[in-house]
Order: C-alpha cells, then sequence, then structure tokens
C-alpha cells in the first residue's frame, strides 16, 4: 500500500507542477516569447528570460516526478523478493539526472547574479 501511496503522490504533484509550467510557458508567451529579439525591449527580455527559466524548472521536476512514478509502478507490479532489485537500482540514476538537470539550468553561465533586480543583469542570459 505505501507503493501506491508514493506512486499516487508522484503524480500529483506532477500535475500540480504541470499546470504551473504551463502558466508560465503562457505568461512567457505573452510577455514576447516568438517575437524578433530586437522587437523587445531590454526589460521585456529579462521578465522573459526569467518566466522561461520557472518554466523549464517545472518542466524538469515534472518529468522527474513522472519518470519515478513509473519506476514504482514497475516496483510494485514485479513483487520483488530481492531486497535490492533492478528497479531500485534503476531509481538511482533517475534521481541522479533530476538534481543534475536542475543543477545545470539553476546555475548561471558565467553570471553571479542570476536573479538580480536590473534588467542589466540579463545579460549573461541572452
Amino acid at each position: 500500500m505505501c507503493g501506491l501511496l508514493a506512486q499516487t503522490s508522484l503524480l500529483t504533484s506532477k500535475k500540480i507542477i504541470s499546470v504551473g509550467q504551463s502558466a508560465a510557458t503562457g505568461l512567457a508567451i505573452s510577455d514576447g516569447l516568438g517575437l524578433h529579439s530586437s522587437s523587445l525591449s531590454e526589460v521585456m527580455q529579462w521578465h522573459l528570460h526569467r518566466k522561461l527559466f520557472a518554466s523549464d524548472f517545472l518542466f524538469l521536476l515534472a518529468s522527474a516526478l513522472a519518470k519515478l512514478a513509473c519506476a514504482f509502478l514497475v516496483y510494485r507490479l514485479t513483487r520483488p523478493v530481492k531486497p535490492v532489485t533492478p528497479v531500485r537500482v534503476a531509481m538511482v540514476p533517475l534521481a541522479l539526472w533530476s538534481v543534475a538537470s536542475v543543477v545545470a539550468i539553476t546555475v548561471p553561465a558565467g553570471s553571479t547574479k542570476m536573479w538580480d533586480a536590473s534588467p542589466q543583469a540579463s545579460e549573461a542570459l541572452v
């Protein structure tokens, strides 16, 4: 029963996060996603990058939760007799992939001021 509760919790969390990701993408579209960068002001580009970052972060989080939910499903269906099963071993790379992906997009490349309150800080993101 614990596996079912964990799987249901992961899927519910994934659905909620997916709604947030869709909202962030919609806000990015309203801020000018799809327009040529020369037609956007510096401030609009800065807001657009922030919303795209949030969208990417939420997408990775939802993807990781979906993968872990699938691993829990396979674990429940196989009824393991050994304490360490291939499914449990597969969960380790899934967790490492999730953490590495989030760190890769969170750590700015060449800038230590990702969330600075001024649009000039967004120059490292362009």
